[in-house]
């Protein structure tokens, strides 16, 4: 019987440190998530001196800080805002997709990386669809706030504009369409349109694949931005928010 006795014992102690273990690992992803989510509260403060102001009827007009920060950081494309959102941070665009996907400007790492413009597309937007990517960070930063586009209609209703700030003028974009869409979609992140046919190809799949539409009178001859993100850590499909711009 002491026997036996002395094995539960064993046991129960065994379990406990199980269960410390078990604990002290997840406060430790707890406490990581909260120190990354931190870390980028912090990057996107120290860029907020060069956020622009929105312009939507000065299109020409120069954007002086956005110049400063790309003088500061060459990579920097420009600066991406949406109206009423937490959305508001510089893009980058390099060789590949890969660079900032886990970086800041400053080269240190951290999850939320920064925004980026995919390689293939013009930096000065003037191809038929430009795609530009983003973490869904699970503390609505970075481009988390677009699973609100698709899983809100109150939200949709109300965020129906963005700017895009580029050193010498300002790019205005119309929201229609939020979409969900597998992450090798290839009219979505093609990025080639060469003829009207696969323009017209994009604006029906756009609509078809559609969570939420805004007939705003879209076609062929506009230009498009798609902003980026995965549904969640782990899926391979992506929310894609489509806008037109004017």
């Amino acid at each position: 019987m002491a026997k036996k006795s002395k094995a539960k014992d064993a046991i129960r102690v065994i379990i406990v440190f199980l269960l410390l273990g078990v604990c002290a690992f997840s406060g430790w992803k707890v406490y990581e998530g909260w120190s990354e989510y931190r870390r980028g509260d912090k990057e996107k403060d120290r860029l907020e001196q060069y956020e622009p102001e929105t312009k939507p009827n000065d299109d020409d007009a120069e954007n002086k800080s956005v110049a400063e920060l790309i003088a500061r950081y060459p990579d920097v494309v420009g600066w991406l805002k949406l109206e009423d959102s937490v959305i508001s941070y510089p893009f980058v665009q390099t060789a590949n997709n890969d660079d900032y996907l886990h970086r800041t400007l400053e080269g240190e790492k951290l999850s939320a990386g920064t925004l980026f413009l995919d390689y293939r597309s013009n930096a000065d937007f003037s191809d038929f669809n430009s795609v530009i990517y983003g973490h869904l960070m699970q503390n609505g930063s970075m481009f988390g706030t677009l699973k609100e586009f698709a899983n809100q209609k109150a939200f949709w209703d109300s965020h129906k504009r963005g700017w895009i700030y580029l050193p010498s003028r300002t790019l205005e974009l119309e929201f229609f369409a939020i979409i969900t869409v597998y992450e090798s979609d290839r009219v979505i992140y093609g990025v080639s349109y060469p003829d009207k046919t696969s323009k017209e190809n994009f604006l029906a799949h756009v609509k078809q694949t559609a969570n939420r539409w805004r007939d705003i009178g879209v076609s062929a001859g506009d230009s498009f931005v798609c902003l980026s993100t995965c549904t969640s850590a782990t899926s391979s499909y992506r929310y894609v928010l489509v806008g037109k711009i004017n």
